[in-house]
């Protein structure tokens, strides 16, 4: 019976996520949006020619961790809507939290002789190699969101700033708990300057909370499905948790599952993303917060960073998007029901 219970669970933050995708795009908070980094890159002088915004239909790739992701799917509907705007086209291709899987399709751009990637790794080490014969093919590269271990090399990145992040959701978390009791961590198996940023801003975050005791940290892969177990296995061993800080949105909703099936619906719970996912779980009392992102704008930047690229002109090397804590005094603002 608590099988089937999680499952029903389960299935209803699947199709609060499906009425999600597409959504609206959280405005910008009313501080500087953007802040830069790094050195201006300009285009080499024989690559000019190739215009974004010239008339000329140019042929994008884009490979994400995964379009089963709202976050990613937002990032993709940016892109799109940009695209279209401007007789390009896009190419999407599905790793599926697969870094093997996303190495081919890089080879399969190459193969396509795509005009310009757009890239958020699922391992931003292993990535690397396919990254480099993609460069030597003279394809343009901005990666979106997450940071490839080679990102100094590549074109452009646009990210939010991922402890801005972490620090938002863990503050709104240890509010909620008044400051006082245990805390599990659920963070994401693999590491690169993305999640650690986002992990050190929890952490930091927490830190300034005496009463707060971080109890256990565990990996998910950054999705509901993994997620459950590792919290009910927390659940189990800590009777007297208070709250569990998330390293996604898809994390969260499967410690959300595992709380209603164990009847600890007094365990808060915050993450990052900001998915219209999450968003209703805020307005029914069941998360605390998510901090959004904003990966919708993250996707138009970086096609208007890409185009600026094509048309030989400096562009900012880094490209960092303040993030918006989301709760219950704001989520009406950006839900869409």
């Amino acid at each position: 019976m608590k099988r089937k219970l999680l499952s029903l669970v389960l299935v209803g933050l699947l199709a609060l996520s499906v009425t999600g995708c597409g959504s609206k795009e959280t405005p910008a908070p009313e501080t500087p949006q953007e802040t830069t980094e790094n050195t201006p890159q300009e285009a080499p002088e024989e690559e000019k020619e190739a215009d974004a915004g010239s008339g000329e239909k140019l042929v994008f790739g884009a490979t994400f961790m995964s379009q089963s992701n709202e976050h990613f799917i937002s990032i993709t509907t940016g892109l799109q809507e940009w695209c279209d705007a401007n007789g390009h086209e896009l190419v999407v291709l599905d790793p599926d939290g697969d870094a093997s899987i996303q190495m081919t399709e890089i080879e399969d751009f190459i193969e396509m002789g795509i005009d310009g990637l757009f890239i958020s790794p699922v391992d931003g080490d292993s990535i690397v190699p396919a990254l480099e014969k993609a460069m030597e093919a003279g394809i343009r590269i901005i990666a979106i969101d997450a940071h490839p271990a080679n990102e100094d090399d590549l074109d452009g990145l646009v990210s939010a700033n991922n402890y801005m992040a972490g620090y938002q959701a863990a503050t709104a978390l240890a509010e909620s708990i008044n400051g006082e009791g245990e805390v599990a961590f659920i963070d994401y198996w693999i590491h690169d300057y993305t999640v650690e940023q986002r992990g050190q801003g929890f952490k930091d975050a927490l830190a300034e909370y005496p009463g707060i005791e971080l109890v256990y940290e565990e990996v998910a892969k950054g999705n509901a499905d993994t997620a459950l177990p590792i919290a009910e296995d927390i659940l189990t061993a800590y009777p007297d948790l208070a709250g569990f800080i998330c390293i996604n949105d898809p994390t969260a909703q499967g410690a959300y599952a595992a709380c209603e099936g164990a009847k600890r619906t007094n365990v808060k719970i915050a993450s990052v993303d900001g998915s219209q996912t999450n968003m209703g779980l805020i307005k029914e009392g069941k998360v605390v917060a998510t901090a959004s992102q904003r990966p919708h704008d993250m996707g138009v930047t970086a096609a208007e960073q890409m185009a600026k690229l094509l048309a030989g002109e400096e562009i900012e090397h880094y490209v960092q998007i303040d993030t918006l804590l989301i709760d219950a005094t704001n989520v009406d603002e950006y839900y869409e029901k």
